[in-house]
């Protein structure tokens, strides 16, 4: 059957809850969010896991951790899990037992621990929106937008540390965010090692049409030139000549690009 995977409860910043609001915190998106919020509301957080448990039996069914910063909260979990499985086989309910569980990566914290959570989670995905803010220290408005950069090197080390992290433990890496359906983040992406790609339904066809078009050392060997590089300008222009190579005018595809953020 197909795969499908489960973001919890990823409530806080642009999408709040009542109980948050309540709250009236001044930087929400530095708050009470994700699986914060989650492990915080727990009776909320059971009903989910435990429905997500149970219709596990249908299909291919994992789970996605958002906001996670620490080994603690993956395996608060697992704990919860492991307690929800016991009572669901205690009632004598059908139900997915050991579901496979996953964590987005978007804090620098998980960056930097993403060896240690590796070994504790099933897969990994990188939320890029959101990690490219946290790591430049950002907000979504037009006064620092210019700090937006994709090919920071802080950024681009990063990415890579998290999908090295991954695949020394056996574990699967997506991305999800901008960076994504983005033609040169996609063939950077590529280069690093990425296992799966998620973008929003209008960039699917022109990013298969690209992944088809790419060579894989092609992609590996401009994923290590902009991993070496400190100019972020020079990373640019390598990334626009080698693809425009590759692919000529078919390189516009997309009417927006990590290219313009600069």
């Amino acid at each position: 059957p197909a795969h499908v995977v489960f973001r919890t409860l990823d409530a806080g910043a642009d999408k709040m809850l009542r109980a948050q609001e309540a709250l009236k915190e001044p930087n929400p998106a530095l708050g009470l969010r994700g699986i914060r919020f989650c492990l915080r509301h727990q009776k909320i957080f059971r009903s989910q896991l435990r429905a997500l448990m149970r219709a596990g039996v249908e299909g291919n069914v994992s789970l996605l951790l958002p906001m996670i910063s620490g080994l603690a909260e993956v395996q608060s979990v697992r704990r919860i899990m492991q307690e929800l499985q016991q009572e669901l086989q205690a009632a004598g309910l059908p139900h997915a037992a050991g579901l496979p569980l996953g964590i987005m990566v978007e804090t620098p914290a998980a960056v930097l621990i993403a060896d240690a959570l590796a070994r504790e989670c099933d897969f990994f995905s990188i939320g890029t929106n959101d990690l490219i803010h946290y790591l430049m220290a950002i907000d979504r408005n037009l006064h620092v937008g210019y700090l937006n950069e994709a090919l920071h090197p802080a950024v681009v080390r990063s990415l890579k540390r998290i999908i090295d992290s991954a695949h020394r433990e056996g574990i699967g890496v997506s991305v999800c965010g901008e960076l994504a359906a983005d033609p040169y983040g996609l063939a950077l992406l590529l280069g690093m090692g990425v296992d799966t790609l998620s973008a929003s339904p209008r960039f699917v066809p022109g990013m298969k049409h690209m992944i088809r078009r790419l060579d894989a050392q092609t992609c590996m060997d401009m994923a290590h030139s902009v991993l070496m590089s400190t100019d972020v300008t020079a990373s640019q222009r390598m990334l626009r000549e080698r693809l425009q190579e590759s692919l000529g005018s078919e390189l516009a595809f997309h009417t927006t690009s990590i290219m313009t953020n600069s």
